[in-house]
């Protein structure tokens, strides 16, 4: 025993939803010019940040490490641990109510404050319209 929390794994129906909710959230950040690359692990998955507009690369790069959300069993509540690029590693991280724990969205807007100083767009901002 390693004492060592177990983490169970994301189920396929919750890796595919996870996702498409990225998916659908980053269109609200098209302002910002980034889209999201999620990495998806047993008990994990990673979404790094990618940047179309060059003023905006972080030391040059084309994309960063962005933040980890954990599986906690529930599909609306994800823990976090944001990257933090001066310890070359993931952080636990709070959300804007001081909670550990909150949606995709939640973290991923959270990760994006702590790591660049962006708020999130405005709820009544949806983005762009799908293309048909």
């Amino acid at each position: 025993m390693t004492g060592k929390k177990e983490i169970g794994r994301i189920p396929p129906d919750a890796r595919h939803e996870l996702r498409r909710r990225l998916e659908r959230h980053e269109t609200r950040w098209a302002a910002r010019e980034i889209y999201f690359f999620v990495f998806l692990r047993p008990a994990r998955a990673y979404v790094r940040v990618g940047f179309l507009n060059p003023a905006v690369r972080v030391r040059g790069e084309d994309c960063s490490n962005l933040c980890r959300l954990e599986w906690t069993g529930n599909r609306d509540r994800w823990g976090v641990a944001s990257w933090d690029p001066l310890e070359g590693a993931y952080v636990p991280a709070r959300l804007g109510g001081g909670s550990p724990v909150g949606t995709p969205e939640a973290c991923v807007d959270a990760s994006l404050k702590s790591l660049f100083g962006w708020d999130p767009p405005a709820a009544s901002d949806p983005g762009p319209a799908p293309v048909s």
